[in-house]
């Protein structure tokens, strides 16, 4: 099935766009035959399947349709009025063929070259500085009109940013990781590495500071022609990039260029602090400092462009529809939740004093050990009871368990991962399995089940976010009858913290006791009597 058999109806001239591709989807160059206007289509990788209630309705618990859902939402919440700098959406829609919907996203064409291959064709030495300060000017403009409507990018890196070759502007593209401030957040690490803030590798929400700090790696990227910190390594990205973030000094920009202005590296040592106070705290504040350096950023309007209007007011798929029929997703109207900004009324922008708080005292060696070995325990009980615990059994669970039987590993696996495709929960545990017991992909087993336990706590599995507080606790997985070390993991107290408390509020009663402990300890949290009191009562 192609993207050309479900849009023939309405599009001539479909191809894919020179790295168009990515994670999430990809994107096609396309002329729409009624208008003549060459678009660009974005097909989200993946299916979603059919309601089980409604044949003719898509599956809104699918995440895929919340991933697809989330993007449409915060482009139309940005484009009710128009930016220069914002990629603008035309149209959101499901496709339904058979029992399966394919979501689409039909978007301003930027006819041009991303600001990476910008830099990778002016090497060495990074762009000329004219062209950086038109790019921080754009990019803050963009920033404060998406902070002024409450979007969160979480993916500037320049390959999200285009250059209009036409108009000679740069154009914030691709919010397909987006969210509104606020809104809940996946605890899965999200974003590309080299750019995230140092509070997302901590485990912490993404804020308009985690934005306002992509954007220095980005600009300092465009000055240098490389990332903040030195070169990256063949493999391991999170583990080099996480401490980089978090703990390693910028390569200062003047040891790599003599020619940068003093206003503009301290624009970008301020975006890159390591502590989300000391930088902007949004875009609206990046945009009076540099209004206070006499640059000015473009300015916008909060008010809807005349003749523009938007589908309303719910999102809903039309029902009645044939196999490869294009149907429109209704969005919601919405209205800027903030005044118009006003660059000439505040004040410059000054980064607060950093203040970082004691560390919690921690317990003597003897304490120490004593819990390291109860936790251990604890750890390998829940691992066995994730392992071992089945709910109801399907037809399709039970042939795949005789094919185990039989030695025929790998054809189970195919028939677990179909379902967890499907979006079966049940499978998520035998596959786990077959990858720790080392029966299948002996090379990848750990990534591997690594993403299936992540993708279970993730799907609400609230055993499998207390097992994953332990990984990610200890960095190890262990065999549950020998106490041997099955595999190694990069740990991180922020999401250990998170899963676990994710699985204590669901009413996970071991979930409950560890993060009475985290508490106490100031383990990916602050120390807190009070909290680790209430949930040491509440496991009672």
């Amino acid at each position: 099935m192609t993207l050309g058999h479900f849009l023939s109806s309405e599009y001539d001239d479909i191809v894919p766009l020179a790295g168009g591709s990515g994670g999430q989807g990809t994107v096609f160059k396309a002329r729409h035959r009624e208008f003549g206007q060459l678009r660009a289509v974005k097909w989200l990788h993946g299916t979603i399947e059919s309601s089980p209630d409604d044949s003719n309705q898509p599956n809104k618990t699918n995440r895929l349709y919340q991933v697809f859902i989330r993007e449409a939402r915060n482009l139309m919440q940005l484009n009710t009025a128009y930016h220069p700098n914002i990629v603008r959406i035309y149209n959101a829609r499901l496709i339904q063929h058979q029992a399966m919907w394919f979501p689409i996203l039909e978007m301003e064409l930027i006819e041009g070259t991303d600001l990476n291959t910008l830099i990778e064709q002016a090497q060495p030495g990074g762009l000329p500085i004219s062209v950086v300060e038109t790019l921080v000017s754009q990019l803050a403009s963009a920033l404060a009109y998406c902070h002024m409507l409450n979007v969160i990018h979480r993916d500037i890196k320049s390959p999200n940013v285009m250059q209009d070759s036409q108009a000679g502007k740069f154009v914030l593209v691709d919010y397909g990781l987006s969210l509104l401030a606020g809104e809940p957040v996946s605890q899965e690490r999200r974003g590309t590495p080299q750019y995230m803030s140092p509070e997302q590798y901590e485990g912490l929400d993404p804020s308009y500071q985690s934005d306002i700090y992509s954007v220095g790696v980005v600009l300092y990227e465009a000055l240098t022609g490389q990332l903040p910190f030195g070169p990256q390594p063949s493999s391991d990205l999170w583990r080099f990039y996480s401490q980089s973030h978090l703990h390693a000094p910028v390569v200062p920009i003047s040891s790599l260029r003599t020619d940068v202005p003093t206003w503009l590296e301290e624009v970008v040592l301020i975006c890159l602090a390591k502590d989300p106070r000391a930088r902007f705290a949004n875009g609206q504040a990046l945009v009076n400092h540099l209004t206070s350096r006499g640059i000015s950023p473009e300015s916008f309007s909060s008010q809807p462009v005349a003749g523009l209007t938007l589908p309303g007011p719910e999102w809903a798929a039309r029902k009645q529809l044939g196999p490869a029929t294009n149907q429109p997703i209704d969005v919601p109207r919405v209205a800027p939740s903030m005044p118009p900004p006003n660059p000439q009324a505040a004040p410059r922008y000054e980064p607060p004093p950093v203040t970082r708080p004691k560390p919690p005292a921690k317990p003597g060696r003897g304490s120490r050990r004593l819990i390291g070995i109860g936790l251990l325990l604890l750890s390998m009980a829940a691992g066995a009871y994730w392992l071992l615990s089945s709910g109801s059994v399907g037809e399709d669970i039970k042939q795949a368990r005789a094919l185990e039987q039989d030695g025929q590993y790998s054809q189970a696996a195919a028939i677990y991962q179909r379902l967890i495709d499907q979006g079966d929960p049940s499978a998520y545990k035998p596959l786990f399995t077959l990858y720790m017991e080392g029966h299948i992909d002996e090379e990848q087993r750990c990534r591997k089940a690594f993403d299936l336990l992540r993708a279970a706590a993730d799907a609400d599995d609230y055993q499998a976010c207390n097992v994953l507080g332990y990984v990610y606790e200890y960095g190890e997985y262990i065999n549950r009858e020998t106490g041997q070390v099955i595999c190694q993991y990069e740990p991180n107290a922020g999401l250990a913290f998170q899963y676990v408390q994710k699985a204590a509020m669901a009413g996970n009663v071991e979930a409950m006791r560890q993060l009475a402990t985290y508490y106490e300890r100031g383990f990916g949290t602050a120390v807190d009597e009070q909290q680790a009191a209430y949930w040491r009562q509440k496991e009672l």
